[in-house]
């Protein structure tokens, strides 16, 4: 792996990934991990500027466990972006973060990002059962990414909060059913039976 890696070392100290827009590394024998660390790197061009020395932190684990801040991205870049940028940042925060260990929740605060976004962050939580919190503040979220978050979470009992105040386009009907969704998870399982009986009469 000495070629992947510095083919690795060689993007990240020349901003390759402004001019490189697909890498092919396949059949080459490399570790898997670095393997997906080259793939995140050349997705990060097409997102937010500001993101992609999180994400080589994230990749190189120079962070701290627990939650991952990646908040207030595109105001931290020196450019204008387009909404496309900010929400395929969270494809590139999924791919980054799904075999990962290091984190318990993730914040995602005033990035811009839509409900398109949020299906990359529910399929995120679906493939990595340690986050369990997830921060989605002040985005351009609409009743459709609830309708996702619900799914998610009953799909992932153990999902302990979502937050998403500042979505001017969210119903207070809409943001309750997610509540709702996580209150009900936080039962114990004789009681969410009954509950479900009943809900069922």
């Amino acid at each position: 792996d000495g070629g992947g890696k510095l083919l690795y070392e060689h993007i990240c100290s020349h901003n390759c990934t402004n001019i490189i827009t697909e890498l092919d590394v396949s059949h080459n024998r490399m570790e898997p991990d670095l393997e997906l660390s080259l793939r995140v790197l050349v997705e990060s061009h097409r997102c937010v500027p500001g993101l992609k020395p999180s994400i080589i932190q994230v990749l190189e684990k120079k962070v701290p466990k627990g939650v991952l801040h990646l908040d207030n991205i595109e105001a931290s870049s020196n450019q204008e972006v387009s909404d496309a940028a900010c929400g395929h940042a969270a494809f590139v925060v999924k791919l980054a973060l799904e075999k990962s260990s290091l984190f318990t929740g993730l914040s995602f605060v005033g990035n811009r990002i839509g409900d398109s976004a949020v299906e990359h962050l529910c399929d995120l939580f679906l493939a990595n059962k340690r986050l369990v919190s997830l921060d989605l503040s002040n985005n351009r979220l609409t009743n459709i990414s609830t309708q996702l978050l619900v799914n998610m979470i009953n799909a992932r009992s153990d999902v302990k909060n979502i937050t998403l105040t500042g979505n001017q386009e969210i119903s207070p009907d809409a943001a309750s059913r997610v509540q709702y969704a996580l209150r009900f998870n936080s039962q114990p399982s004789g009681l969410k039976l009954l509950l479900l009986q009943i809900m069922k009469n």
